[in-house]
């Protein structure tokens, strides 16, 4: 990745879990967990881009976000420097019955899910996170 990215991503939480979909690195064989969001397009807003993606990827409308706060991330992925700023936002969904189910399919991506994973896992760092900053918001 040669530029930096601005993202958008959300925090959902339901009986002391959190959604989250999880990721592998290849490189160094480390599993985790990332929050739900994505890309923000040219002229589009943060808050705007967490309704669409969360839309796009679950189906579901959300409500109810609040941005908690921006960060700044620069890390390896699968080898290669990635850097991208985040606009972390917490959220509910309108439709109650994405809180009812275990998995999720994500619906622009072939057999990938995202799961409602312990709270407490991720303190007790049983479960990687990313954005690790979002653990002092759940």
């Amino acid at each position: 990745m040669n530029h930096i990215r601005p993202n958008a991503l959300c925090i959902f939480s339901y009986k002391d879990k959190t959604l989250a979909c999880c990721g592998f690195d290849r490189q160094t064989g480390e599993k985790f967990y990332r929050l739900l969001g994505g890309g923000i397009e040219i002229g589009e807003t943060s808050s705007v881009t967490i309704k669409r993606e969360i839309k796009e990827e679950l189906g579901f409308e959300i409500c109810d976000t609040q941005k908690l706060i921006i960060i700044e991330n620069i890390f390896q992925y699968n080898g290669e420097q990635g850097h991208e700023i985040t606009f972390l936002y917490k959220g509910s969904f309108v439709n109650k019955d994405a809180y009812t189910q275990n998995t999720l399919q994500i619906l622009d991506k072939e057999n990938c899910y995202v799961e409602w994973i312990p709270i407490s896992d991720v303190r007790d760092k049983k479960i990687i996170l990313y954005p690790k900053e979002a653990i002092d918001y759940l």
